[in-house]
């Protein structure tokens, strides 16, 4: 975090397992550094959803752009969802 901080990046820590998302708050790219089959049950109803579409797009950019292949192979775009599309899951 202090590289891209250095580099004039806003970066944030954020714990799904005990962080709350504030209200409205946005964020241009999210990167998690765990898996998901790492995480306990607890932090799986976070109102995220994975985007297939999204993600399969930015693996064939990062492919040209000479990305590590363990990060575009590992790495997957969640979307957050409206809370109307995660009540009653």
């Amino acid at each position: 975090m202090n590289v891209c901080r250095q580099n004039g990046l806003d970066v944030r820590r954020f714990n799904i397992q005990q962080d709350v998302l504030a209200e409205g708050a946005k964020a241009d790219v999210v990167v998690s550094t765990e898996v998901a089959e790492h995480l306990p049950e607890s932090c799986a109803d976070k109102g995220f959803k994975y985007d297939e579409d999204i993600s399969a797009q930015f693996r064939t950019e990062w492919e040209k752009c000479e990305v590590s292949p363990w990060f575009i192979h590992h790495s997957m775009v969640f979307r957050k969802q409206p809370p109307s599309a995660t009540q009653g899951s």
